[in-house]
């Protein structure tokens, strides 16, 4: 596929990966934002095109405010409407965050193809810098929710200073 091939456009998925976690933790939301940039980095590798609001819409809202999370969360919900398919990443052993159980009641409401994809950092703990493995097939299993046959994945150098 080539980048003006606009016949056929990659289908759209939404991102539902934890922002601020259990704790809110700087180092906690480090992970998180990493665990984000991975997952749209693979994505967008094999062919989609992944929407993420909270990397978006934290570089200008402040989520630690009452008014402006309510606002970046409903202007998330646009873009479940607008997506084919949400992914959902969760990490091993933790609950899913308040952030994407929002998410998950949104896309339920229309119906929308869920994929639920466990995560683990590489090294059993992580730091910056360290990878996520994802549960194995999660590629496969979005591409079948879809629909969508397999594309050529797309080589993607990882930039290890934005994990």
């Amino acid at each position: 596929m080539s980048a003006t091939d606009y016949r056929n456009p990659p289908a759209k998925v939404y991102v539902c990966s934890p922002y601020r976690g259990a704790t809110g933790a700087p180092v906690e939301m480090r992970r998180n934002v990493a665990l984000a940039k991975q997952a749209c980095r693979a994505l967008t590798a094999y062919g989609f095109d992944p929407r993420a609001p909270h990397l978006y819409y934290t570089a200008f809202l402040d989520d630690q405010e009452p008014d402006q999370r309510t606002l970046g969360l409903r202007f998330a919900s646009t873009w479940i409407r607008e997506s084919a398919s949400v992914l959902v990443l969760q990490f091993d052993g933790e609950s899913l965050s308040q952030g994407q159980e929002h998410d998950l009641r949104a896309a339920e409401r229309i119906d929308r193809k869920v994929v639920c994809v466990l995560v683990a950092p590489e090294a059993g703990a992580w730091s910056p810098g360290v990878e996520f493995v994802f549960e194995p097939g999660w590629i496969s299993r979005l591409r079948a929710a879809l629909g969508v046959s397999a594309r050529r994945q797309v080589r993607l150098r990882a930039d290890p200073s934005e994990i």
